[in-house]
């Protein structure tokens, strides 16, 4: 009887460990899309692109918008010189059909922003360019994140920008080669919880 009971504790403990190892694999495979560095970047492994989270405060033209990208490149923004502004559907990205609500003290509004870029937003900051042209070339493609939609607007005026570079096709390899080792391992511990569990029944 003691031997019996000694087994079943020993099953019950080896498949509580390997339930554990399956939770911490699927938070390795989760955090795959939220690579935050800082708070100033944020990395989407969906789209494969790392934007600014800290963004200026200050509105630019078009114009003015081109040169504070190569400005960041300038300054080597966070370890890279690559930054540039989004392409319009880039942007659409990062629009999401929720409205999210800001906690900001100073602001109490909603936008249609992916979570990860919610606390850079501000009454002031809501309307984004892209380096996308439209049809009239005095005017470019942008982001209405109050309101949940891309638009235009003429060259000339005033809004936000939210640098953006592409991730390099080695980064993508490396965590194409540790997304797939996890999934490897994960259907490996499948089949070990399912051979325990089944032991496990087999003694009560």
């Amino acid at each position: 009887m003691k031997k019996d009971l000694t087994t079943t504790n020993n099953s019950q403990l080896s498949l509580t460990k390997s339930k554990n190892l399956i939770s911490m694999t699927n938070g390795l495979l989760m955090s795959q899309d939220d690579l935050v560095s800082n708070g100033k970047i944020w990395t989407d492994s969906k789209s494969s692109l790392m934007w600014q989270v800290e963004i200026e405060t200050k509105i630019f033209n078009w114009y003015e918008a081109l040169d504070y990208a190569k400005e960041l490149n300038e300054q080597n923004y966070c370890g890279y010189s690559n930054w540039r502004l989004p392409k319009v559907d880039e942007l659409e990205t990062i629009l999401t059909k929720d409205r999210w609500f800001n906690n900001d003290s100073t602001w109490s509004g909603r936008t249609y922003i992916k979570k990860q870029l919610l606390k850079s937003m501000n009454r002031y900051n809501q309307e984004f360019w892209s380096s996308t042209h439209s049809k009239n070339k005095e005017f470019s493609r942008c982001g209405y994140f109050s309101m949940g939609y891309i638009g235009g607007n003429d060259k000339q005026k005033k809004l936000s920008v939210r640098c953006v570079r592409g991730i390099n096709n080695l980064f993508n390899n490396i965590n194409s080669e540790v997304y797939n080792e996890i999934i490897s391992k994960r259907k490996k511990l499948e089949k070990q919880i399912s051979k325990i569990s089944n032991e496990f029944n087999k003694t009560m």
